[in-house]
């Protein structure tokens, strides 16, 4: 099933959002918390990135050395969800480093595939930033805000917080409908999701 991306005025469906997924080459050191030096590196490969809306870039998994850094393994991936006519563009990173902060990875060849709806879908973390600011909104506000989000988005879903992580939670949305896990997945939830955050699998 392809993603579709919706224009949220008129409601017409405009182009798929596939999700290009590259291997990362294991053993590489990185800080845990890359979700910035990341999107940098990416859009100094690709400038029009910043611009591209409905473009969302995951964070990078793999395992933690306890000293704030993450060592990539087989599993780990950097995924970057976009719409159909940019999807393309993105085999350009195949084969390139990118310096992350003090460390450096190296992409291989990716996989491009359509959206599979999920009844549950889990974001490492989302960042809501709430009117007065604050350093990191209480579960209650933050559960509050992050459903009116989904409202707004016309995606009805049942939402729960998995974890605490400065400057946001880890956060749950189960009871999905096919559909509505798609825009889910596209939409995400929160703000930076250029940056890891929002990102929804």
């Amino acid at each position: 099933m392809l993603g579709t991306l919706i224009n949220s005025r008129t409601e017409q469906l405009i182009e798929p959002v596939l999700e290009v997924s590259f291997p990362v080459v294991p053993g590489a050191k990185i800080s845990s918390l890359h979700g910035y030096s990341l999107y940098s590196a990416v859009k100094t490969k690709m400038p029009w990135i910043g611009d591209c809306r409905f473009t969302s870039i995951s964070s990078i998994a793999g395992i933690k050395d306890g000293e704030g850094l993450i060592e990539t393994q087989d599993y780990s991936r950097l995924q970057i969800r976009t719409p159909l006519s940019k999807a393309s563009s993105f085999y350009g990173l195949a084969g390139k480093n990118l310096s992350i902060g003090q460390g450096e990875i190296c992409l291989q060849i990716p996989t491009i595939a359509p959206l599979q709806p999920k009844s549950t879908l889990k974001a490492r973390v989302v960042i809501i930033h709430l009117k007065p600011r604050q350093k990191r909104p209480s579960p209650e506000s933050f559960l509050a805000v992050a459903e009116r989000q989904l409202t707004e988005r016309g995606i009805k879903g049942r939402v729960s917080l998995l974890s605490s992580r400065i400057p946001g939670y880890g956060v749950q949305v189960s009871d999905l409908s096919p559909e509505d896990s798609i825009k889910l997945m596209i939409y995400g939830l929160g703000g930076k999701t250029k940056m890891g955050a929002g990102y929804f699998n």
